[in-house]
């Protein structure tokens, strides 16, 4: 014997057989269209993210720190009405201190890769024309363990760096505006030094902010033209696990001092235009699920 409910469902349901199949029909429409936009949106943010994180390191170590340390008057006179602000030496030397080493303890642990870097702006002259361009010295050996960029050349290699000394690789991009191409050679300048490299390297990542102003050239010939012998700036840290990102950061702070971004901090405003997308998406097909819910119980009522 039919339930009491089930029955009146199909009641309900044989009552108008062309009113319920129309309903049927809206509401696996509204259901198929949510999964496949929560598909596509989700396909789309696991693309983009990848472009991103995989592009470039999981976790970023620079010459920062993010909260300086208390000034010995303030330690003095805790309880005192004098503030000391902004207190910093009269020359400073910029550089991760004992980067090398810290550098050697990274890539002792399991599953992480690091690798030290030296940012620079510098110019970029062909032609009679400046480019400003953002150099990234780098240890190509250790680099290409920390990025996915080695993947993304469309144009040279990425150990062509270590070869040629005085090799420099761009942004296609980049390097269309300049009119140059594998093998041209142009001049690399900076406030206090100038060399004439030569490309050795194209490379697509399809992040403009990368393709057309990113420079990289090797880690000895940055400090050269920086004035910076010995310097680092920065440590780029990969993963085999990226939930070990943050835990990670904050150990490398609370060792160091040194400030650690993990990708999470790094592209938080990306992540979190990818949650509104998501809340916009779930509103409006919800809505969209109701309103089928409502007219199909609407036409769906027997006379």
């Amino acid at each position: 014997m039919t339930p009491l409910p089930l029955s009146i469902a199909f009641a309900h349901l044989f009552a108008r057989k062309r009113q319920s199949l129309v309903s049927v029909i809206g509401v696996t429409l509204g259901v198929a269209i949510f999964i496949g936009i929560g598909g596509l949106m989700n396909g789309f943010h696991g693309h983009f993210r990848s472009q991103l994180v995989e592009t470039n390191p999981h976790v970023v170590v620079s010459d920062e720190v993010r909260a300086a340390a208390p000034q010995p008057l303030t330690l003095l006179n805790p309880d005192g009405a004098v503030e000391v602000r902004r207190v910093v030496p009269r020359d400073p030397v910029r550089g991760i201190a004992g980067a090398s080493a810290m550098v050697d303890a990274l890539n002792a642990e399991q599953g992480v890769a690091a690798a030290p870097s030296l940012i620079g702006q510098v110019i970029v002259r062909r032609a009679g024309r400046d480019f400003a361009v953002t150099g990234i010295g780098v240890d190509p050996q250790r680099e290409m363990r920390v990025t996915d960029l080695v993947n993304n050349m469309v144009a040279g290699g990425f150990d062509a760096l270590a070869s040629d000394p005085n090799g420099l690789i761009l942004g296609r991009e980049l390097a269309d505006k300049m009119a140059v191409g594998l093998g041209d050679t142009v001049l690399v300048a900076t406030t206090t030094s100038q060399a004439r490299l030569k490309i050795v390297g194209l490379f697509h990542t399809g992040i403009d902010a990368e393709d057309q102003t990113w420079g990289i050239l090797s880690l000895s010939r940055q400090q050269a033209l920086q004035e910076r012998p010995r310097v680092v700036n920065q440590i780029h840290i990969r993963l085999a696990d990226l939930s070990r990102s943050i835990p990670l950061a904050e150990t490398i702070e609370r060792r160091w001092g040194f400030k650690s971004a993990p990708w999470e901090e790094t592209y938080s405003r990306v992540l979190d235009m990818f949650a509104l997308q998501d809340k916009i998406m779930f509103f409006t097909t919800a809505a969209i699920l109701v309103v089928a819910g409502l007219a199909s119980s609407t036409s769906s009522r027997p006379s």
